[in-house]
């Protein structure tokens, strides 16, 4: 899941740079770092929300991790809020510290800054679900919807708004928020269609067969 976004922000960085612009491709080398630097406590926090889920649901506790999930959710989003929040205040000494006297940098920045801070909430609601399908169990599922989102919505959308409009790398962002927003509504669709009680009666069987196999191994030696 980590790799598929990574690799698409990887690839949005490339196709920045078809723009044959480097005041717009500074800014957005800029954009990325901010975000990724940002990004690693949202991601803090879909671990937690992953291991929290996956432990109550092996107790067979359903109702500690539904509270979990949803309450890593609204954690997740109010925290993505408040950094979007300090981005947006802090936007001129950001981008005065990553190009200092880049006055054409600085404009790309002043517009690209609160993009990111808005793709803050969509981000942080997107990796809050993705940990709760880890914990589920349901990594497959956390994948595809990010392929769908990110591969199928965010990068042609975004090559569109980026080369063939006056946006510029401002349509990279733009189309980043709508990439994650998809994502988001399809994990939170589909984890509101799942039977927790049965995800936790299978997690429960699975590990009393894997006690057994290991009491079967260790006998067998």
């Amino acid at each position: 899941m980590l790799a598929l976004d990574w690799w698409s922000s990887e690839i949005f960085s490339m196709i920045v740079g078809l723009l044959h612009d480097t005041a717009q491709l500074a800014a957005h080398v800029a954009a990325a770092n901010l975000y990724n630097l940002v990004y690693t406590f949202t991601l803090g926090l879909s671990s937690a929300v992953g291991i929290l889920v996956g432990l109550s649901i092996g107790k067979g506790n359903v109702s500690i991790a539904h509270a979990g999930s949803r309450c890593g959710l609204v954690v997740s989003v109010l925290s993505g809020a408040v950094i979007g929040a300090l981005l947006v205040l802090g936007s001129r000494l950001i981008a005065e510290l990553y190009a200092p006297g880049q006055v054409l940098v600085h404009h790309y920045l002043y517009y690209i800054i609160p993009i990111i801070a808005l793709s803050m909430l969509t981000s942080s609601a997107q990796a809050s679900l993705a940990g709760t399908c880890k914990g589920l169990g349901y990594q497959k599922t956390a994948a595809m919807s990010n392929f769908k989102g990110l591969y199928l919505v965010m990068l042609p959308l975004g090559t569109y708004m980026c080369l063939w409009t006056s946006l510029g790398v401002a349509g990279a962002w733009i189309a980043r928020v709508s990439g994650t927003l998809v994502v988001s509504v399809l994990l939170h669709r589909k984890l509101s269609a799942l039977d927790w009680d049965t995800i936790a009666i299978d997690a429960r069987a699975r590990m009393n067969r894997d006690r057994e196999d290991a009491k079967t191994t260790r006998e067998y030696h």
